[in-house]
């Protein structure tokens, strides 16, 4: 095994431009040579679909994304065009999500990773697109760039949105905000391929673990919840870490201290990815 400086970090690349607008990923290599080409965890950052700072992601899972890269994994951080700088609607987030995943495909040999292991991982509307990334197939998409294949072998959501709430009743079970009409005016027929649960439930999906809070007012745990229970009907991987007293990010609500801390959800989900990898 061949070790890299710690001092060798993010390069900067843009991966799709759509007008003047330029969108960015930042790759970073493995701290140690293990593989001839490099596993890829993937981090999709959060921000209800109306922002998006790629670093924003790698700072918030970085005992993650250190730590598989001293095990021999590079890492990318992506940005999106999103519904409040951009005005565009689910599907071109999602697009944009895919293309870079695709982008990474197509530039593997000069990267030096493979392609076919990529482990997703994003907090909240990030979570939401790791999980459409990982269950959806890669050719998935409106109006997508790039067409290079690619393969995610799991994934690790921290506070996922899983179902494109539409109706009372799902905004009563499952809890984001508003809703998400504002994200699919003129795709109104799209709510369910969006959605993860309905992936999982029609037998799609790769091994995940998923963590939410159980005080999380924003995106309900049942979001979770039901995500897993519809990957174990169908016999695919799955485990929920629920954070007792957690809130969206897993911080305390109402109490002093949780019993499941977002560094130890972290440090579970390093171990899910290494242990899925060897297989």
């Amino acid at each position: 095994m061949t070790s890299v400086s710690k001092t060798t970090e993010e390069k900067r690349l843009i991966y799709k431009t759509v007008g003047e607008r330029e969108i960015e990923l930042l790759f970073y290599p493995p701290y140690t040579a293990v593989y001839d080409r490099a596993p890829l965890l993937f981090l999709i950052p959060g921000g209800g679909w109306c922002m998006s700072v790629a670093r924003s992601m790698y700072d918030s899972a970085r005992s993650l994304a250190e730590r598989l890269r001293e095990n021999g994994f590079a890492a990318v951080a992506v940005s999106y065009r999103n519904h409040r700088d951009d005005g565009v609607m689910m599907p071109a987030i999602a697009d944009d999500v895919f293309d870079a995943a695709s982008y990474m495909a197509l530039h593997a040999d000069a990267l030096g990773i493979d392609p076919q292991r990529i482990y997703t991982c994003g907090h909240s509307a990030g979570g939401h697109l790791s999980l459409l990334l990982a269950y959806a197939p890669c050719d998935f998409g409106e109006n997508r760039v790039y067409n290079a294949p690619f393969a995610v072998r799991g994934c690790v959501p921290i506070s996922p949105p899983t179902v494109m709430s539409q109706t009372p009743e799902e905004l009563a079970r499952y809890r984001f905000g508003r809703g998400m009409a504002h994200l699919f005016k003129g795709y109104e027929d799209a709510f369910a391929r969006y959605s993860p649960l309905w992936w999982a439930q029609n037998g799609y999906g790769v091994s995940t673990m998923t963590a939410a809070g159980d005080r999380d007012e924003l995106v309900s745990a049942t979001n979770s919840e039901d995500l897993c229970r519809a990957l174990a009907a169908h016999g695919i991987r799955n485990e929920l870490l629920i954070t007792h007293g957690g809130g969206h990010s897993l911080e305390p609500i109402d109490c002093e201290a949780v019993d499941l801390s977002l560094s130890d959800v972290l440090l579970q989900m390093t171990d899910f990815v290494l242990d899925e990898n060897e297989k």
